[in-house]
């Protein structure tokens, strides 16, 4: 009968030790989880560091990105990225702030989200805020300004809107 409540005994401390470590095992991948939108994701992480004035950034790697990017860079709502890693590449994104250290852009929209798809043909794509702001499409051609897809005749998704 000993054996058998020491056995009970061990059994149930496994039984919590498992349980510990499944908690803490999920516990650590929740900041390592992939993001549903990747644009969303970096649009956040860009407008979160200009809320805390921080000047590098960095951001999971693709393809979609680094487009979008070239035109923020050109735009000036960054002011430079560079591509780190062989394995496992991610973004470091430079930004850029005006002399009064304010973000160069009030705010980034995101328009077309993975639950609500926004598609526009090249006769409804507008000025943003009668041209001081733009909007980035993705085309058959690739991601563009709007005003670039307008005169090529091209419409697409709507990705986003910088006012």
């Amino acid at each position: 009968m000993g054996t058998s409540v020491i056995f009970v005994y061990v059994a149930c401390a496994f039984v919590k030790w498992l349980i510990a470590e499944k908690f803490l095992e999920s516990k650590n991948q929740a900041g390592k989880k992939m993001n549903t939108d990747p644009i969303a994701d970096i649009i956040a992480r860009i407008k979160n560091a200009w809320l805390i004035r921080k000047k590098v950034v960095k951001a999971p790697y693709s393809n979609q990105k680094v487009a979008l990017l070239k035109i923020f860079k050109e735009k000036g709502i960054i002011a430079d990225f560079k591509i780190e890693g062989e394995a496992r590449k991610e973004f470091v994104i430079f930004l850029s702030y005006l002399e009064d250290g304010s973000a160069p852009a009030e705010n980034i929209i995101r328009v077309s989200k993975s639950g609500r798809r926004l598609y526009t043909g090249h006769k409804d794509i507008h000025a943003v805020r009668s041209g001081y702001g733009f909007s980035i499409i993705s085309t058959s051609q690739g991601i563009m300004l709007g005003h670039e897809a307008k005169k090529r005749n091209l419409g697409g998704e709507i990705i986003c809107k910088v006012v």
